[in-house]
């Protein structure tokens, strides 16, 4: 039995959609799919964002409103994935700008210090310096300070 004009027609046009649909698809996952290229005797520049966030929102919803957010605990998987990477040798460590809860401060300063252990550098650069970077910039080798910025450590004992 021969097809009409009309269903040869939605059945090419459905047959393409799937063709196209799936090669989008394959074309996203093999883009997606590639990590960064790190080459041997790389530095990873850990800029931290002043509004981390504990956990990942897994919602679909929350994910399209809110993008992807950095947690803590992104940040500290950096620095354990940094730490047995032997193409990374040292770590350039950017604190906030604005004061975040001293929890987070002291989670990433930990993992910092994990981070040392390994025996390579941690160098830390201070745009401003406030209570909360300065003690997360103490966890670094060096710390560095632009020479316009000001360092205010008011309120810490």
């Amino acid at each position: 039995m021969a097809l009409s004009r009309g269903a040869r027609f939605i059945l090419t046009f459905i047959v393409m959609a799937a063709t196209v649909s799936i090669g989008g698809v394959v074309a996203m996952y093999l883009l997606a799919g590639q990590g960064p290229e790190v080459r041997s005797g790389s530095v990873l520049w850990l800029r931290v964002p002043y509004n981390l966030s504990e956990n990942v929102r897994d919602d679909l919803v929350g994910q399209l409103m809110f993008g992807r957010r950095d947690t803590v605990g992104s940040v500290v998987d950096a620095l354990r994935k940094a730490k047995v990477d032997d193409r990374v040798q040292a770590v350039v460590l950017i604190p906030p700008l604005q004061e975040g809860l001293w929890g987070k401060v002291q989670e990433i300063r930990s993992a910092v210090l994990d981070f040392k252990e390994s025996g390579k550098p941690v160098v830390a650069y201070l745009e401003y310096g406030s209570g909360q970077q300065f003690y997360l910039a103490t966890a670094a080798d060096e710390v560095y300070m632009t020479p316009t910025s000001s360092l205010d450590l008011i309120g810490v004992a």
